[in-house]
């Protein structure tokens, strides 16, 4: 543009080149401001390859809001400020965020991913934030489901990074179905010193119930009832019964086990020895039975098919896109 001297700038504005790049302001002005406009009445449609930034709108006959395709790079990215969010969904009664990996893909990718790398440590392990969070008012925070028989809903790794645990809970647990640990079952215990200390499960090749009391010989014998309760869990047409005397000897022995009871007495050899009659014998002792669980199965040293560890997906490489890992 040649230099505005010995000229008014009034005259200068009014020469060709001037007016058609005011033109093409002012066009490219009337663009966006309609291209605002539209953004209430219909969506918009992102192009491939690249990131591309998008506005919502509030036309409820509408039911795409933004839809955005990418085929190497990202369709979307939304980066907040402050303690704002990146993206925020909302929906009345549909999904307010939708992540879908296409039926005909072959790869091994992540519907939706999440990562954290704040740089905040807290005062424990773990306390530097989450990569996905759920929380439900009414509902379940976090839910997983698969659709493949030896697939998992909810996979926990640890990466092999040593100390890690593959999950964590803080709170009652329930599990609906069989549990197989292949490390050991334990529970920690607080002790006096202040520390806790492990104490681990008493395995079995079958699946064993038991249940624990003291009887008491009267003239030599004692019945002793099952309880009810423990009853109608096992199977009582046959069952182990272990007796432990106390203070005394008296060579007791289990007669007549039934779905109710059973009855122990003191061997007759055993009071004549002692100098007296058997109904003379008396003493405290202390019973064990144990029966087999009555509602499934258990197999003995039942063969189990061991779960492979899943093949993690590569972690995106987010450098340069507003996270710093």
């Amino acid at each position: 543009m040649p230099a505005l001297t010995g000229r008014h700038r009034s005259e200068a504005a009014d020469e060709p080149g001037v007016l058609k790049r005011r033109g093409l302001l002012a066009a490219a002005a009337a663009f966006v401001a309609g291209a605002i406009a539209k953004l209430s009445e219909q969506p918009v449609y992102a192009g491939a390859d690249g990131d591309v930034v998008l506005g919502t709108i509030n036309n409820a006959a509408t039911t795409t809001v933004i839809n955005c395709t990418a085929i190497d790079g990202h369709a979307f990215q939304a980066i907040g400020s402050g303690a704002g969010f990146g993206v925020w969904g909302t929906s009345p009664n549909g999904y307010p965020i939708f992540g879908q990996v296409a039926g005909g893909s072959s790869a091994n990718t992540i519907a939706i991913y999440g990562a954290n790398a704040s740089s905040f440590t807290g005062g424990t392990p773990g306390a530097g934030g989450f990569g996905i969070y759920g929380i439900s008012a009414l509902g379940h925070g976090l839910v997983g489901a698969t659709g493949t028989a030896g697939g998992a809903a909810i996979v926990g790794a640890t990466n092999g990074i040593a100390g890690a645990y593959a999950a964590a809970f803080y709170g009652p647990v329930a599990v609906t179905g069989s549990l197989t640990v292949l490390g050991a079952k334990s529970a920690a215990v607080p002790h006096p010193d202040g520390s806790h200390r492990r104490l681990y499960c008493v395995e079995s090749p079958e699946c064993w119930f038991e249940d624990f009391g003291i009887g008491s010989l009267e003239c030599g014998r004692a019945e002793i009832t099952i309880d009810p309760d423990f009853a109608a869990l096992v199977d009582l047409s046959d069952y182990h019964v272990f007796l432990t005397e106390r203070d005394t000897h008296q060579h007791l022995i289990v007669r007549d086990r039934t779905a109710t009871g059973f009855r122990v007495e003191a061997d007759a050899q055993m009071a004549a020895l002692m100098g007296k009659r058997e109904g003379e014998l008396s003493g405290d002792f202390s019973w064990r039975i144990v029966a087999k669980r009555r509602d499934i199965p258990g197999p003995r040293l039942e063969t189990v098919s061991i779960p492979s560890e899943p093949a993690l997906p590569s972690i995106p490489d987010l450098t340069g896109r507003g996270f710093a890992q």
